[in-house]
């Protein structure tokens, strides 16, 4: 049996915060067409790079060579959950910058990144919700007694059907659309 839980949006935003992941995987720049692309919404904030000698080059935002991409694609894939697509873009680490205002039971920054309450977590735990993984956020308050912050690693293994593309896009950005990354070598 499936349960499904719905979030209600407040009318007035209450809270707001200002960041993002500490390391993620570059975009690439494609050399047939010069597409430059990245993905939105793979984010594993329980990947911890800190341990990596090449964790400074994950630090910047920025278009690579497929090739070098992959070379950073295949350092992080042993930190990554057995299966990771680990798209261009992939954002990895815990949420890291400034937050402030009334926190409730959810919020969001926009539509893909969302942080819980602590007591929003272990309420969806008491519930029976299973497989919920979540990662502190290093979010700073200026506030006396801030709340504790947590962001879900939810791992995307959805896919969009050949038929939702239209026929006029270019095969790299079809393939990307279709979650198709091409292996090293």
């Amino acid at each position: 049996m499936s349960r499904f839980y719905w979030l209600h949006e407040t009318k007035e935003p209450t809270a707001s915060f200002d960041a993002a992941h500490q390391w993620s995987l570059p975009g690439v720049r494609c050399h047939t067409c010069g597409a430059t692309w990245a993905s939105a919404g793979h984010q594993y904030p329980a990947v911890d790079l800190s341990q990596l000698s090449e964790r400074h080059e994950f630090k910047k935002a920025r278009p690579e060579p497929f090739p070098e991409f992959a070379r950073l694609r295949e350092l992080v894939r042993p930190l990554a959950p057995p299966g990771a697509a680990l798209p261009p873009g992939t954002q990895l680490g815990p949420l890291v910058g400034s937050a402030s205002g009334k926190f409730g039971p959810f919020t969001s920054l926009g539509d893909l990144l969302w942080v819980l309450r602590r007591d929003a977590l272990e309420r969806l735990q008491a519930e029976g919700v299973r497989g919920l993984l979540g990662c502190r956020t290093e979010l700073r308050f200026r506030q006396n007694d801030p709340p504790e912050l947590f962001e879900l690693q939810i791992e995307p293994h959805g896919r969009l059907h050949r038929d939702c593309i239209p026929p006029d896009v270019p095969p790299t950005l079809r393939n990307m659309w279709l979650g198709v990354f091409p292996t090293a070598g």
